[in-house]
């Protein structure tokens, strides 16, 4: 009987898990694409289509799905223009890699001999995201510059910009306070 309720209180807890994990990845604004949909990472797959039809952020996660003849090769802009394997940033060929989005611009290439000319590569260019700077010294209107009555209002704005890169372990963290909390409630 005890054993049967720790099992359901083990559920719960990963459901709640789940649940916050969900959450987060929400808050985040991050998605999980995976490269050539059901077809996967092959030649005939039009990518040029496919990276138009999703807008992609920094911290996105691409799923690169394919068979042990392809790779996947990060290369730069120069080396994805001329489909050039020597210009590789990274390597992957496990076939089932995930690449998460770290720059505004990101370009892959099949390292496969003609795969990359007959239309086998990815340019992954970030959407740009509205910001507003913050302005650490707003300018305080003086007060004999305001009609009487009136007080003195400051708009903050945001400026500089947030690494995408340290948000996965702030999940984390706020994932490992979160499941401290007792499940009293199930």
């Amino acid at each position: 009987m005890m054993s049967n309720m720790q099992g359901r209180g083990c559920a719960k807890y990963l459901m709640v898990m789940l649940g916050l994990l969900a959450l987060v990845e929400c808050a985040l604004g991050v998605s999980i694409y995976v490269v050539g949909d059901s077809a996967g990472w092959s030649p005939g797959n039009n990518y040029r289509l496919w990276e138009q039809n999703h807008t992609f952020v920094i911290g996105d996660t691409l799923v690169f799905n394919y068979a042990p003849q392809h790779s996947v090769l990060q290369v730069t802009q120069t080396g994805y223009q001329a489909c050039n394997v020597s210009d590789v940033l990274k390597s992957y060929i496990s076939g089932n890699d995930r690449v998460i989005v770290q720059d505004s611009s990101t370009f892959f290439i099949c390292g496969t001999p003609g795969h990359c000319q007959i239309g086998m590569k990815l340019a992954i260019i970030t959407a740009s995201t509205p910001s507003t700077p913050i302005n650490p010294n707003p300018s305080v209107p003086s007060p004999g510059s305001l009609p009487v009555g009136t007080a003195p209002t400051l708009s903050p704005t945001i400026s500089g910009s947030i690494s995408l890169i340290s948000l996965p372990a702030a999940a984390l963290m706020f994932l490992s306070v979160a499941t401290t909390v007792p499940l009293f409630f199930f």
